[in-house]
C-alpha cells in the first residue's frame, strides 16, 4: 500500500510551532498548563513514531523485524497516552479535585489511568508473544505488518472512553470554565475522532496526528491564552493570575508566604516624568525581579505601582533576606539608558509587607486588601518590612468596625458622632488669628471598638477613617457634611465680628474627581448666603498628582466665584514646580514634618528658606504647619511665612470654643463690630 507521509510532516511543523509558541509565552504555574505541555510533547513523539511506522511499512524489506516491533509499540503506547493526558487536562481545568488532599488526588489520577495501563501492558507484550499470539499487531517473516482487529478495537475503545469522559467532565463542570471555552475544548475531541475515522476508512491517509496537532494549534490561540493573565507593561502575572494561583494555594491547606512591594511616590513620578517614562521604570523593576528572584518566587504586578511575591518555600528567614535585598536595590535610582544625553534617573520610595497565609489572610482578596492598607497607611514605615502577623492581626476586624461606625454616623447625624473642629490660623502680617482650618472629627459613641465602658465616645483618628471613606464612597457625603457645617457657622455667627477672614476646607482625591463638585459647593454656599471670600479649599498633593486636568477645570470655575485654593501637605514627596506654576493656588501649606526637620537641621533649614523664597517669588503665600513653640513662630516669621498654624496657637476646637478663642484674641475687632444685617440662624 502506498502511504502518504505529507500529513505527518505538516503535523511535526505545526507541533514545533505550537511548542515554541507555548514556551516563549509566560505560563502560570498551574497543573493544567503542565498537562497541556505534556500533551504537546506526547503528540510530537507520537507523530515521529507514526512517521517511522509509515516508513517501515514502505521499506519493510530493508528494516529488521525487531525494529518494526519497537517502532510500532512505542507509536501505539504514545498514541494511547494522548486521551488520558487530555482527560487529566480537563480535570485540572475544571478543578474536579480542587478540594481534595494531595494523596487523594494521586490515588484518583491513578484509578483513572487503569484502562490506559491495561492497553499499555497489552501493547508492550505484543513483541514477546508474537507470532504465536497476536495481541494488537504482528510482523511476519517477510517483514509485512498485520493488525489484529480485536486488539485494536480494545485500544481505540479505551481511547474513546477517555474522550467521552472528558466530554462529560466539560458538560458537568461548564459553570467553572464557561460555555465558550467548553465548546473550544470539545473541538479537540471532535478533531481527534474525525481524524481517527478518516484514517481507519482510508489507511493510506496518515492524518491522525495531523488532526490532533491542528486542534492543539487552535487551543494555543483560544483556550490557552496566558496573555489574559499577564500585565502588558511588566510581563509579570497580573491580579487575575494572583487570584487563581493564591486561591489554589489556600485550597491546598498549606502555609505559604507572600509579600507586597508598593511604590509610594507613583503619583509624583507619573505627574513629573509622564506615564510613558513611569512604564519604562516599571519594566526595569520587573526585569530586576525576574532576573534575581524568578526561581525562588512567583512574581505579580497588581496595578498602581504594587507588586506581589509568592515565595516558593515558606521560610520566613529566606523571605526577609529577599525583601531586604529588594529594599537595598530601591535605594538606588532607576534609570533609562536609551539616550545617554537624556538619561532619566528616578528614585522610587517603597513600602513592603510580609503576610503569612492562611494565618493572617484567608483569601486572595484579604491579601490584596492588606497590601493596599499598608500602601495607604502612614503608620507603616517607608523603606521597611511590615510583618503583618506581628503587626496587627485584628486590623481587618477594626477596619470593618470603623466602616460601620462611619456609615452609621452619616446615616444618623443627630447622634453627634461626627463634628467639625477648627484649628486657628495666624497671620504674621496682621499679627493676629484670621481664620481656621475645618477638620472632621468622629467619635465611637457606641463603644464598638472597645468593650471598655470608659472608652465609649473616644475619637477615631482621621488617618484611619478617611482612607476607609475614600474606599467605600462615603467621602463625598463626609465632604458635604463638613462644607455645610462650615457654611452654617459662617452664616449664623457674623464671621467679621470675630476677625475671621477665611476658613480652609479639605477636598479629597475622590471629591476632586467628581464632575459635580463645583455645583454642590456653590449650591450649599448660596443656600447659607456665605460670602465667597470666606472659603478657601485645600487640595492635597496626591489629589493634584492624580487629576491635574480635572482639578484645573474645577479650580478655574470656583476661582471665578471668588473662592481661593491652597496646596496642602507640600513637601511630602508628590508636589513639583508644575503644580506651583500651572495651578492657581493662592497659598502653599508646608507640611509639619518639613518644618520640624528644618528647625533642628541646619541643612534642611537652608532648603526650607530657599523653598519659601521661591514660593513667594511666584506670587503665592506660604502657610507653615506644625508650629508648637514661640521660637518656631518667630523663626518662621523671619523666614517670610505669611501664615502659621499649630498647637502654639490652638489645638483643633469645637465651634463654640473656636469662636470664644477668636473673640478673646481679637477683642478690639469684636467690640468695635456693628451688626448691619440679620443673618440666618444655624439649623
Amino acid at each position: 500500500m502506498l502511504y502518504s507521509i505529507d500529513y505527518d510532516i505538516c503535523a511535526l511543523l505545526i507541533l514545533i510551532f505550537v511548542l515554541m509558541f507555548n514556551y516563549t509565552r509566560k505560563q502560570t504555574p498551574l497543573l493544567q498548563n503542565r498537562f497541556f505541555i505534556a500533551i504537546i510533547w506526547n503528540v510530537i513523539i507520537t507523530t515521529i513514531f507514526e512517521l517511522l511506522s509509515t516508513l517501515y511499512d514502505i521499506y519493510y524489506n530493508v528494516w529488521p523485524n525487531w525494529l518494526g516491533y519497537f517502532i510500532n509499540c512505542f507509536y501505539f503506547i504514545s498514541l494511547s497516552f494522548i486521551p488520558l493526558l487530555y482527560t487529566y487536562y480537563c480535570i485540572a481545568m475544571t478543578e474536579v479535585f480542587e478540594y481534595s488532599k494531595k494523596r487523594t488526588n494521586f490515588f484518583a489520577y491513578f484509578l483513572i489511568a487503569i484502562p490506559f495501563l491495561i492497553s499499555f501492558v497489552i501493547i508492550l507484550l505484543t513483541p514477546f508473544v508474537a507470532p504465536k499470539f497476536t495481541l494488537t499487531f504482528s510482523i511476519d517473516s517477510s517483514g509485512i505488518y498485520h493488525r489484529e482487529q480485536s486488539g485494536f478495537k480494545l485500544m481505540y475503545g479505551i481511547a474513546g472512553f477517555y474522550l467521552l469522559a472528558s466530554f462529560v467532565i466539560l458538560v458537568i463542570r461548564i459553570k467553572i470554565i464557561k460555555l465558550p471555552r467548553a465548546v473550544l475544548m470539545s473541538s479537540f475531541i471532535i478533531a481527534s475522532l474525525i481524524s481517527v475515522v478518516v484514517q481507519l476508512i482510508e489507511p493510506r491517509l496518515v492524518v491522525q496526528c495531523f488532526g490532533i496537532s491542528y486542534s492543539l494549534l487552535l487551543f494555543s490561540f483560544s483556550v490557552q491564552r496566558p496573555e489574559e493573565r499577564l500585565d502588558s507593561v511588566t510581563d509579570l502575572f497580573n491580579a487575575e493570575a494572583f487570584a487563581v494561583i493564591s486561591e489554589k494555594k489556600f485550597k491546598s491547606n498549606k502555609t505559604f508566604l507572600c509579600a507586597g512591594i508598593m511604590i509610594e511616590n507613583m503619583p509624583y513620578v507619573i505627574s513629573t516624568f509622564g506615564i510613558k517614562n513611569f512604564n519604562k521604570i516599571l519594566n526595569l523593576v520587573s526585569t530586576f525581579f525576574k532576573k534575581e528572584y524568578s526561581k525562588k518566587c512567583t512574581l505579580f504586578y497588581l496595578s498602581q505601582g504594587r507588586f506581589c511575591i509568592i515565595f516558593k518555600q515558606p521560610l520566613v528567614k529566606e523571605a526577609y533576606k529577599i525583601l531586604s535585598e529588594i529594599l537595598t536595590r530601591f535605594q538606588i535610582p532607576w534609570g533609562t539608558k536609551e539616550d545617554k544625553a537624556n538619561e532619566l534617573m528616578i528614585k522610587l520610595n517603597i513600602r513592603s509587607c510580609l503576610i503569612t497565609c492562611p494565618q493572617d489572610a484567608q483569601t486572595s482578596e484579604e491579601i490584596i486588601d492588606t497590601i493596599n492598607h499598608v500602601a495607604e497607611n502612614a503608620l507603616y514605615r517607608r523603606g521597611g518590612i511590615a510583618h503583618i502577623s506581628n503587626y496587627d492581626r485584628n486590623r481587618k476586624k477594626k477596619l470593618t468596625e470603623i466602616d460601620f461606625i462611619l456609615r452609621n454616623a452619616l446615616n444618623n447625624l443627630e447622634k453627634g458622632a461626627l463634628n467639625v473642629y477648627y484649628q486657628a490660623i495666624y497671620s504674621t502680617a496682621k499679627k493676629r488669628l484670621i481664620g481656621a482650618e475645618a477638620l472632621i472629627r468622629m467619635r465611637d459613641i457606641d463603644g464598638i471598638l472597645s468593650s471598655n465602658e470608659n472608652k465609649k465616645g473616644e475619637f477615631i483618628s482621621p488617618e484611619e477613617f478617611i482612607p476607609i471613606a475614600e474606599k467605600n464612597g462615603t467621602i463625598y457625603s463626609l465632604g458635604e457634611y463638613v462644607f455645610e457645617k462650615v457654611c452654617q457657622m459662617l452664616s449664623s455667627n457674623s464671621p467679621e465680628k470675630y476677625g475671621i477672614e477665611k476658613i480652609e476646607l479639605n477636598l479629597s482625591v475622590v471629591q476632586c474627581m467628581q464632575e459635580d463638585v463645583v455645583d454642590y459647593i456653590l449650591q450649599i454656599k448660596d443656600m447659607y448666603k456665605v460670602d465667597n471670600g470666606f472659603i478657601n479649599l485645600e487640595v492635597t498633593e496626591t489629589a493634584a498628582a492624580y487629576q491635574v486636568d480635572t482639578l484645573l477645570k474645577t479650580m478655574e470655575r470656583l476661582i471665578e466665584e471668588g473662592i481661593e485654593f491652597s496646596l496642602d501637605d507640600y513637601g511630602k514627596g508628590h508636589a513639583t514646580m508644575d503644580y506651583l506654576i500651572n495651578l492657581p493656588f493662592e497659598t502653599i501649606k508646608i507640611d509639619k514634618d518639613i518644618i520640624w526637620n528644618a528647625y533642628s537641621n541646619p541643612s534642611t533649614n537652608v532648603a526650607l528658606a530657599t523653598t519659601i523664597t521661591m514660593i513667594k517669588d511666584l506670587g503665592k503665600k506660604v502657610l507653615a504647619e506644625g508650629v508648637e513653640t514661640e521660637d518656631q513662630a518667630k523663626w518662621l516669621t523671619d523666614l517670610g511665612c505669611d501664615y502659621l498654624q499649630g498647637y502654639y496657637f490652638s489645638r483643633p476646637l469645637p465651634k463654640e470654643e473656636f469662636l470664644e478663642l477668636m473673640k478673646e484674641k481679637n477683642t478690639d475687632i469684636y467690640n468695635n463690630y456693628i451688626e448691619e444685617l440679620p443673618l440666618l440662624e444655624e439649623a
